[in-house]
């Protein structure tokens, strides 16, 4: 019991402190940039202030996080043994598209729309941010976060911690640095989750960043098409995929779980040692 409490409250620590650099880096960016932008006369944009001293804000906190675990106990990079299946990947990467990109996203809308609880608009992306989010989102962060969460950070806290713990540290530090909503956090810490599992699997790093770019590359499109576009409706205030995507992604996700649960591969994680 002592042990658990002990790891809780490193984990509560952990979170703590992202979450105080991430704001004062980013504070400290966003008003450096202003600065600069008065002192020499740029017109920054809301999307360019805010992306900017965001990505690089909450960036500079990870890496600071990761030196920590990293160095504090002075540990060796972490390589796991277990070979990958490819049949294995191909499907988990589909389960955790269908789940955190349109499975999570819809049971939240369609749940707000059923009690009739107003959720916040999620309106299109303005056009000037678009370069940015192909930038930052598909390409920079799909990679550097995959380095920094799945092979360092949870391969570090592996040797430390079980499996379960290293997966579950891990993944919330994930969706902490995000700074997301209540709905973005819970979206954020399934998709640390599974990315975890995913290296545990494997092995490897590719996997994880293969199916990071494609969720990240599905919500540049959602985020940037079209409000008319049939696959996108509005439920009390709160854009998502129409019922026939969402049926379709649910099922596909069932029919993966299955699946995988068949496989064994998820049971063996847990009572495996990847050390």
């Amino acid at each position: 019991m002592k042990k658990i409490l002990k790891q809780i409250g490193w984990l509560i620590a952990i979170i703590a402190g992202i979450a105080i650099l991430t704001l004062l880096f980013t504070g400290l960016i966003q008003t450096g940039m202003e600065f600069f932008a008065e002192r020499n006369g740029i017109v920054l944009t809301e999307s360019t202030l805010y992306g900017v001293s965001g990505t690089l804000g909450s960036g500079l906190a990870a890496i600071v996080i990761w030196f920590i675990i990293r160095y504090a106990k002075r540990l060796d990079f972490y390589h796991c043994p277990n070979p990958s299946d490819s049949t294995w990947t191909a499907v988990f990467i589909l389960f955790i598209i269908a789940v955190c990109r349109i499975v999570l996203p819809g049971i939240w809308a369609y749940a707000s729309y059923a009690l009739g609880v107003e959720a916040a608009l999620v309106g299109n992306a303005p056009d000037e941010s678009i370069w940015q989010m192909i930038l930052f989102g598909v390409i920079l962060a799909p990679v550097l976060e995959e380095l920094l969460f799945r092979k360092d950070i949870f391969s570090l806290l592996n040797m430390r911690f079980s499996l379960f713990w290293s997966v579950g540290f891990s993944a919330l530090l994930f969706a902490a640095i995000h700074g997301y909503s209540a709905e973005g956090f819970v979206s954020c810490l399934i998709a640390g989750i599974l990315f975890a599992v995913l290296m545990a699997r494997t092995g490897k790093l590719m996997p994880c960043v293969i199916a990071h770019i494609l969720c990240n590359l599905e919500s540049f499109y959602y985020n940037t098409t079209e409000s008319t576009n049939p696959i996108i409706i509005t439920l009390n205030g709160h854009s998502t995929y129409n019922v026939y995507i969402f049926a379709f992604a649910l099922i596909g996700s069932v029919v993966c779980g299955v699946y995988l649960w068949d496989k064994r591969e998820i049971k063996k994680l847990s009572s495996s040692s990847l050390s």
